[in-house]
């Protein structure tokens, strides 16, 4: 199965201390079709790049540690051996090729998808610039104070949206304009 860089960016959102009562805080999951990542505030899935390769359904889980030892190329193949528990990323160019085989981590990765709601609950949607976002709370936090808190504010599908953040000294506000065409 192929993965790529963006895949492999899930792993910021591991938990990075050494979790003993959940050790897959600390792990990405890996499936025939995406990747996910949490660290129990935040949660993350990337589909794997399109292709028209057949995979039949796997799932395996590697600590998030290893993953960021992975070679930081466009492109990684992965292969699962669920017999020896084992997965081998290999990636290839004109220059080198080089592959890495780990060990599965073991224990059940948590069931994501009942937390995130499906499409038939979602009351409003909202289509935000990424880079506008990142600019507001890159400023916004700033003023956040010491929790960091920044409220989001949604006026209805369409229409803008409204981040807020506050200390003991100092409140911003920072108002987006939703994209009309995606």
């Amino acid at each position: 199965m192929k993965y790529n860089k963006n895949n492999l960016s899930v792993v910021k959102l591991t938990s990075t201390s050494k979790q003993k009562f959940k050790p897959e805080l600390c792990s990405v999951l890996f499936t025939e079709n995406k990747t996910v990542a949490t660290n129990s505030f935040e949660l993350i899935e990337i589909s794997t790049p399109k292709n028209d390769e057949k995979v039949k359904p796997f799932k395996f889980m590697v600590q998030g540690d290893i993953v960021k030892c992975l070679p930081n190329m466009y492109e990684l193949d992965a292969t699962y051996s669920k017999e020896k528990h084992t997965v081998e990323f290999s990636t290839a160019n004109a220059l080198f090729e080089n592959k890495i085989t780990v060990n599965e981590q073991e224990g059940e990765y948590p069931d994501y998808k009942t937390i995130i709601p499906d499409d038939k609950k979602i009351q409003s949607k909202v289509v935000l610039n990424a880079f506008y976002i990142q600019d507001v709370i890159s400023i916004l936090k700033n003023v956040s104070g010491k929790n960091g808190r920044i409220t989001i504010k949604f006026f209805g599908e369409g229409k803008p949206v409204l981040f807020e953040a506050h200390n003991d000294k100092q409140e911003g506000r920072a108002l987006i304009m939703p994209m009309v065409n995606d």
